[in-house]
């Protein structure tokens, strides 16, 4: 009996023994397996972080690059709108003066296309709706693209559904970066023949489907390369994702060495079901692409402001050079700052009143933000509501609400655009009873 006790107490023992090496084989792979576990998330987690890194770092990168690339940029594009304002300018100084303006405008574009791709990338393009009239979006897509108009034989036709309501609700900003887009690349690709713009819609309950239709008669797409074609061109690669982003879409139909055919469909909110005006449409037909050189070199009339005074404030000389020039046509006295501690100076010193102040944003020691917010601290009644209107290299259509949550009226982008420089004065300068 003692044996078989014996015999027993061992059997149980290697039993316990080999249950317990067993449960601990499985404990240890069950930890093993959470190590492991743990180890991929971290690797994981390590990843993003390296991702969002490098994002970050290329998209600052890029915004340097741009800032750096349009300073020069806006003191060429600016001294060369002064040479074009001049009357009577003989036939090769326009032509020339012409041509620095096209190219300046094709480099600006490609900078912001850069910007964009970089937000896309990044996850940081917004897009934001706003009530806006479609007559304003089509004029200034078309006057984007005048010059590609006047250089070339081509005829332009332009069809707008009669029955198109005129006020919608979206991304006017975006709307027209994706038709300038398309229209552009139209009109690079064709050397002569036609270009149509047709621009009907589609209801859907109180919402309708804005769609897009530009043909063209120029080289065309080869079958091969059409699957590529969204992800060769940065322009397009921009409007597709775009597009994506708005739940809208586009559509390519092509011929090799007989034009192409960009459809785009996106949905805009209705905001009134009051119709295009008929006599618009009719001058948008009747729009005159073959202008002659008189009719090209016509000068705009500018509103005089004598009454007004503005303060330039950029610490680069040339910057102030420049919009004092762009400015000098409205008869006002202009004043100029180098630095915002200046400003500062100037608006504490109270010996001169100020219509507004035009801002640069980034400047050494003292930033525009920061200037603007020490005048509006300044604490008088004409420190706070004084109009500031920033000036910076980084106004994109998500810009809005940085810089008015910061002190600043209103912003303009560098290199200053003479139609939005005449938008801001109108706005902000100008006496209502003149």
């Amino acid at each position: 009996m003692e044996s078989v006790a014996i015999t027993v107490l061992v059997a149980l023992n290697i039993a316990t023994i080999a249950f317990f090496l067993l449960y601990g084989r499985k404990r240890e792979k069950a930890q093993k397996e959470k190590v492991k576990k743990l180890l991929c998330e971290k690797d994981e987690q390590n990843r993003i972080e390296t991702e969002q890194a490098v994002y970050k770092a290329k998209s600052d990168f890029l915004m340097k690059t741009s800032n750096e690339i349009r300073f020069p940029l806006n003191a060429i594009m600016g001294f060369n709108d002064l040479i074009l304002d001049k009357k009577h300018l003989d036939e090769d100084v326009f032509e020339n003066a012409s041509k620095i303006r096209d190219s300046s405008a094709a480099l600006l574009g490609i900078i912001n296309d850069i910007l964009d791709f970089s937000k896309i990338e990044s996850g940081n393009l917004e897009i934001v709706p706003v009530k806006y009239e479609l007559t304003n979006l089509i004029n200034g897509v078309i006057s984007s693209n005048i010059i590609n108009m006047e250089s070339k034989p081509i005829k332009f036709n332009l069809e707008i559904d009669p029955d198109l309501p005129g006020n919608l609700f979206g991304d006017e900003f975006r709307l027209k970066q994706i038709f300038n887009n398309i229209l552009s690349n139209a009109f690079k690709n064709t050397k002569n023949g036609n270009i149509k713009w047709d621009i009907n819609f589609e209801r859907d309950g109180g919402d309708l489907w804005l769609i897009s239709k530009i043909q063209d008669s120029g080289v065309g797409i080869k079958k091969e390369d059409l699957k590529n074609l969204f992800s060769d061109s940065m322009g397009l690669v921009i409007t597709k994702k775009i597009i994506n982003m708005m739940g809208g879409t586009i559509d390519v139909e092509s011929e090799y060495g007989k034009g192409s055919l960009f459809t785009i469909k996106i949905k805009q909110q209705i905001q009134s079901e009051t119709t295009i005006d008929k006599k618009i449409i009719d001058d948008f037909k009747n729009f005159d692409t073959l202008a002659s050189k008189d009719e090209r070199n016509a000068k705009p009339v500018y509103n005089q402001m004598p009454y007004a005074t503005v303060l330039l404030v950029d610490d680069m000389a040339w910057n102030l050079e420049v919009a004092q020039g762009l400015m000098r046509r409205y008869g006002m006295k202009i004043d100029t700052a180098l630095s915002g501690k200046i400003a500062v100076a100037k608006m504490m010193n109270q010996s001169t009143k100020y219509s507004a102040i035009f801002m640069d944003y980034m400047m050494p020691e003292m930033d525009g933000m920061e200037a603007t917010r020490r005048i509006r601290e300044l604490g008088t009644e004409y420190a706070k509501n004084i109009p500031i209107i920033a000036l910076t290299a980084n106004a994109l259509a998500d810009s809005e609400k940085a810089f008015l949550g910061s002190g600043f009226n209103d912003f303009m982008s560098k290199p200053i655009e003479a139609m939005s420089l005449d938008a801001i004065l109108k706005k902000w300068v100008m006496a209502e009873s003149k």
